[in-house]
C-alpha cells in the first residue's frame, strides 16, 4: 500500500471500492455474451475481441483513476 492511499483510510477512493463490483458484473456476464456469440464467430476471434474489448475498458478506467 502507498502511504497516499494509507492517508486516504481503509476505504480508498471510488474506484478502489468499485472494483469488487466491476469485477463481478464482468465475470457474470461472460456466460451469456458467450452464449450469444459462439454461434456466430470462431472461438479464438470471439477471445481476441473479448479480450481487446476488455484491455480497452480497463485502460480507460486506469486512466481516468489516475486523474482522481
Amino acid at each position: 500500500m502507498t502511504s497516499a492511499a494509507a492517508a486516504r483510510g481503509p476505504g480508498g477512493s471510488g474506484w478502489l471500492r468499485a472494483m469488487p463490483a466491476v469485477f463481478v458484473l464482468i465475470w457474470s456476464t461472460g456466460f451469456i455474451v458467450a452464449r450469444y456469440g459462439m454461434p456466430y464467430a470462431p472461438p479464438l476471434k470471439f477471445l481476441a475481441v473479448r479480450y481487446a474489448l476488455s484491455l480497452v475498458c480497463f485502460g480507460i478506467w486506469v486512466a481516468l483513476a489516475r486523474v482522481a
